[in-house]
């Protein structure tokens, strides 16, 4: 049986290209609490730094939009980025420098990451999340298993009626990191270009 994964997205006023938004401080959706990690998005992203169009690696390492994970998925060049550790104490010793293939973004297991049906049992996360994790890679198979992208609640397509959109669907390339790496709740998906929904047009570079 080929698995199939969804891919949940920030909006993002160019069409995920890899670049800052047009409009950076309009662009309220993406730290809406129905976005994508939005609590770390609303925390991490300072509108002053974020220059219109530029692209997303831009100003590394001095600051990066937060949006990074998802922003590149119909990128025609590479990003790259860079993972600062989400506890204030240990941004600056803890980081990861990484770099997104073209048409590329970042996303994880969210289910079998998070223990909330357990957490007094286990705590924050699974003694076993690496075989977990590795478990569910396995089970996709490049040039078969489908990636469907969606953003939540929180975008101007479908927010007044409370209801997911759909931003992309694609054949998939996985590739997750070891513990050593990038956090192992990340898997890659490459993405070819397809169809757009409304709101979501490609633009030329700037």
């Amino acid at each position: 049986m080929t698995w199939h994964i969804t891919a949940r997205m920030a909006w993002h006023d160019r069409g995920w290209d890899g670049r800052v938004c047009d409009d950076p401080a309009g662009n309220s959706y993406c730290t809406g609490s129905h976005s994508l990690l939005s609590d770390r998005l609303a925390r991490e992203k300072r509108v002053e730094c974020e220059r219109p169009c530029a692209a997303l690696d831009a100003d590394l390492p001095d600051y990066q939009p937060p949006c990074f994970w998802t922003s590149s998925a119909f990128s025609p060049a590479p990003t790259a980025t860079l993972h600062r550790h989400p506890f204030a104490r240990y941004r600056d010793d803890k980081r990861i420098e990484g770099t997104l293939p073209p048409a590329s973004l970042y996303t994880w297991p969210f289910r079998l990451s998070m223990t909330h049906a357990s957490y007094k049992r286990h705590g924050s996360y699974f003694p076993d999340i690496e075989d977990r994790i590795a478990r569910f890679v396995a089970r996709l198979k490049a040039g078969r298993s489908l990636v469907f992208l969606y953003l939540n609640y929180d975008n101007p397509i479908s927010a007044d009626e409370y209801k997911y959109a759909r931003t992309g669907r694609s054949g998939s390339r996985t590739r997750a990191w070891p513990a050593s790496g990038c956090p192992t709740t990340n898997t890659w998906g490459t993405l070819p270009p397809i169809p757009r929904t409304r709101g979501s047009s490609p633009r030329s570079a700037c």
